[in-house]
């Protein structure tokens, strides 16, 4: 039996009736539940809090200023590969030993997919003047990757 205000359930042998007020209750349940979904997804591809990169920032090997002479990129399926060639401008921390007016590879991959963690490094800009905070890539030679996740390079957006 259905009321206008009211959901009469047959239980047994009596019914059973659900008023206004248990359905809005209901209502602000589901609402509810379905905040807490939203909110956690949001949550799960958050970003990392200042703090986190400013650790990384301070745990870099590298605390460099640069100025990225040319820029390469390759599409990739989730991202693009960049390889760029930068002089050193100035050095506030290297342990590989750089010194002003090295030149230095830097290579590193820059993710167009969203996913949690450190938001992706920015792609370097010819002609542009940076901070960079590196660490020594695995190749030969003067080879780097970044540190810093999206912090890398501070003044690149």
């Amino acid at each position: 039996m259905v009321l206008f205000d009211t959901i009469a359930v047959q239980f047994g042998s009596k019914p059973l009736r659900m008023g206004v007020e248990m359905k809005t209750r209901s209502a602000r349940m589901v609402c509810c539940a379905l905040i807490l979904i939203i909110a956690s997804t949001t949550a799960a591809f958050g970003e990392l809090p200042p703090s986190a990169y400013k650790r990384m920032q301070d745990e870099a090997p590298e605390h460099l200023q640069i100025k990225v002479l040319s820029v390469k990129t390759r599409e990739m399926r989730d991202g693009v590969e960049v390889f760029a060639e930068a002089k050193v401008t100035a050095v506030i921390r290297s342990a590989s030993d750089l010194k002003v007016g090295d030149a230095i590879r830097i290579e590193y991959f820059h993710s167009t997919r969203r996913a949690p963690g450190p938001s992706p490094v920015p792609i370097l800009v010819q002609d542009q003047s940076c901070q960079a905070f590196l660490r020594r890539y695995s190749k030969p030679g003067k080879s780097y990757s970044s540190a810093a996740g999206g912090r890398s390079f501070p003044e690149v957006r």
